[in-house]
């Protein structure tokens, strides 16, 4: 099951990356400059958002499998209506329902795995299916680069493609792991949030700042991801076929952290797994404040910036697993809701800075960096207030089950 669930979740990556070195061309088709098509992805990142809000909370009352479901179902309709788009408007209004149906499918990847895991169990379990999923992302620009001589449109019909065969076998193989209520009850979508939000694990306010300090740090990979077309392609002057190689570079750096963090994370304990989040956090925000201050005073060549910036980015294998695990630890019969916070914390947070470092270009790579600098910062200190022996103990006390999962 955990590799159909990294397919699964590969979903919105697929969709997000595969396109990128279509960008000049879509730009040129619509009838507008590159760097406009930018918003295109902090537009899907707030579909994202918007997806798992609402999708979240449903799948804790109506099972994981119908959202799922009806996701690649919209994700799939979206994607074959790409190919009647004609201007940018209607490009971007699009994105929006496409995005949310790749939010639906995505927030029901880590209540599955929490639905069939003990808490120290789900942070290993996690950095697997992320390890596999982030072939996703170094796979897609080279997808949508073959593609692209067959017109930028037939990328959005390989993903229409991909949504559907994901539907057929898990409608036909994979099993329902969440007990549904039987009924659907909007009203209650608040009230789970609202269990969430106030949840304290031995009198102590941790989830909610793990799900934000989670939520700061991935924005990091995001805003990249937002930016990087216009890093290699308009800045470096980066051919479309050579493209998806510097963006797969860093992908590859984030797999092979990834794939140290899944062999790390299974040995630990949970208190243990929450200093290792705290590890990669400080090592991630080391970095970019170096690469950040360097780009200042020297403008970093093409090679020297895919080298120091690659190992801020494989920050990421670490502050992903680590930093869900724990926050997740905390629960069990909402894990739905749980997922729904963090990861639209992720997006929601990434499409905004991402479409902040976009509005404050100045035709260079400060805006970028400074953003995802402030970002880690952001993450860094709002860990800081968590007091180290406070958190060993809770931990210690979810290990044990001393403390239930809410």
């Amino acid at each position: 099951m955990l590799y159909f669930l990294a397919l699964l979740i590969a979903m919105a990556p697929l969709t997000l990356d595969a396109y990128l070195p279509a960008f000049p061309a879509i730009a040129a088709n619509l009838g507008v400059l590159p760097v406009e098509i930018n918003f295109s992805i902090s537009t899907f990142l707030l579909g994202l958002a918007i997806g798992m809000l609402v999708c979240g909370p449903l799948s804790d009352q109506l099972g994981r499998k119908p959202i799922a479901l009806a996701g690649l179902l919209i994700c799939a309709i979206c994607s074959v209506a790409m190919l009647w788009v004609n201007d940018l408007t209607s490009f971007l209004l699009l994105r929006i329902p496409q995005a949310i149906g790749c939010g639906a499918v995505s927030v029901t990847v880590m209540p599955t795995i929490r639905d069939v895991s003990l808490p120290q169990q789900v942070a290993g379990r996690n950095a697997t299916v992320y390890l596999i999923m982030l072939i996703s992302p170094m796979v897609a620009p080279f997808i949508g680069a073959a593609l692209l001589p067959l017109g930028w449109r037939a990328i959005f019909l390989f993903i229409a493609a991909y949504a559907a065969v994901l539907a057929l076998v898990y409608l036909r193989l994979i099993p329902e792991t969440r007990e549904s209520s039987g009924s659907l009850r909007w009203g209650r979508i608040l009230q789970q949030y609202r269990q969430v939000l106030c949840y304290r694990m031995d009198g102590h306010w941790l989830s909610i700042r793990y799900s934000l300090s989670a939520s700061m740090a991935n924005c990091v990979l995001l805003v990249f991801i937002t930016n990087s077309s216009f890093i290699f392609q308009t800045w470096y002057g980066v051919s479309e076929q050579v493209f998806p190689l510097f963006f797969a570079l860093n992908v590859a750096c984030i797999a092979t952290v990834q794939f140290v963090s899944s062999r790390v994370l299974k040995r630990l304990k949970l208190w243990q797994i929450a200093g290792y989040y705290r590890m990669g956090q400080r090592l991630q925000l080391t970095i970019l404040a170096a690469v950040a201050l360097a780009n200042l005073v020297w403008q970093l060549p093409l090679a020297v910036f895919v080298l120091v910036l690659a190992p801020a980015l494989a920050c990421v294998g670490i502050n992903a697993p680590s930093g869900s695990g724990v926050y997740l630890a905390g629960f069990k019969q909402l894990s739905g809701s749980a997922t729904a916070l963090l990861t639209t914390g992720n997006f929601l947070f990434g499409g905004l800075l991402g479409a902040l470092s976009a509005h404050l270009n100045q035709g260079n790579l400060n805006s970028f960096l400074f953003t995802i600098l402030g970002a880690s910062l952001l993450a860094n200190l709002i860990l800081l207030s968590i007091p180290r022996p406070i958190e060993r103990s809770v931990m210690e006390k979810l290990d044990s089950g001393e403390i239930q999962p809410l």
